[in-house]
């Protein structure tokens, strides 16, 4: 089974995921820091989202869905 990625990860960067959403837990919270380069910006959370494992993808899905649960409604109704 593969987890849908929330559309907010095409605009928020990983360190904005990390940061500001509540659910992430401490070792998703590392990863998302991890692609974080020394200089300029890191990624968008759709950038990486094919790195994570279906089990972080469904964290960080949760997550999202968890702070905003309107979203999920909005991403439901775009795969129709």
């Amino acid at each position: 089974m593969s987890v849908k990625m929330p559309g907010l990860l095409n605009f928020w960067s990983v360190d904005e995921l990390a940061e500001c959403l509540d659910g992430v837990g401490k070792e998703l919270y590392a990863k998302l820091w991890s692609y974080i380069p020394e200089k300029g910006d890191g990624p968008k959370g759709v950038e990486v989202w094919n790195e994570l494992t279906e089990e972080q993808q469904q964290r960080l899905a949760d997550a999202v869905y968890c702070e905003f649960p309107d979203l999920k409604a909005d991403d439901e109704d775009d795969s129709l």
